[in-house]
């Protein structure tokens, strides 16, 4: 068997194929990686996985019976390819700082201290913190009770300009 490696922009994450072996799937992507998934990493399904579709380039199925788990292809990337974990943890920690630095300008500007703050938005003072340092990413509901506080979309808080 031959392989093609296609080199497209974004191929990194298109799925072409998916096999299903009795212990992992193997995912095979358009840039010719393959990721293999071992199959006690699936969880959330009834019982044993039967079968394995890929309904697009983004995802894979699996499924147990009638019961099925879509599995994204970021997730399933990460097992094996060691680079695009590294880039990923990489992206995500630029990310974090660079929504934290718009979180203490927002602050600052507006002269509230951390636990000002925090209290607008009924979250702990800690929460404030580690979020303007970087050290994490604030949930969902605590990034629209920034946006809230700040009168901000909650793109116009988390999204580069």
């Amino acid at each position: 068997m031959q392989t093609v490696v296609a080199f497209l922009k974004g191929a990194e994450r298109f799925i072409v194929q998916a096999e299903l072996t009795s212990k992992l799937i193997k995912v095979h992507f358009a840039d010719g990686f393959v990721a293999k998934v071992p199959l006690r990493e699936i969880h959330g399904l009834p019982g044993p996985i039967t079968d394995v579709s890929v309904p697009g380039p983004l995802g894979v199925v699996v499924h147990s019976g009638k019961a099925k788990e879509a599995l994204p292809w970021d997730w399933l990337r990460a097992f094996g390819d060691n680079d695009f974990v590294a880039q990923a943890r990489a992206r995500s920690k630029a990310s974090a700082a660079r929504v934290g630095e718009r979180i203490r300008k927002g602050r600052t500007d507006l002269g509230w201290s951390q636990s000002a703050l925090a209290d607008k938005c009924g979250v702990d003072r800690t929460t404030i913190a580690r979020a303007e340092s970087g050290e994490q990413v604030p949930s969902y509901p605590t990034v629209v009770a920034l946006a809230r506080a700040f009168e901000l979309s909650t793109a116009e808080l988390m999204l580069d300009e």
